[in-house]
């Protein structure tokens, strides 16, 4: 009937919200980590010299 529909629908999108979140997270702890070592090559090699 509508309501298990209804209360299916819920859960489902509880649990996509979930994972989105989850998903999300671990991205910008990837991102943090590669930010930490990625300025090194930066700085060494400089695409725009001044001057």
């Amino acid at each position: 009937d509508w309501e298990s529909l209804q209360l299916g629908g819920m859960i489902f999108g509880g649990l996509l919200c979930i994972a989105g979140i989850l998903i999300a997270l671990s991205g910008k702890c990837k991102c943090k980590y590669n930010q930490k070592h990625s300025p090194l090559p930066e700085k060494a090699i400089p695409l725009i010299t001044p001057g």
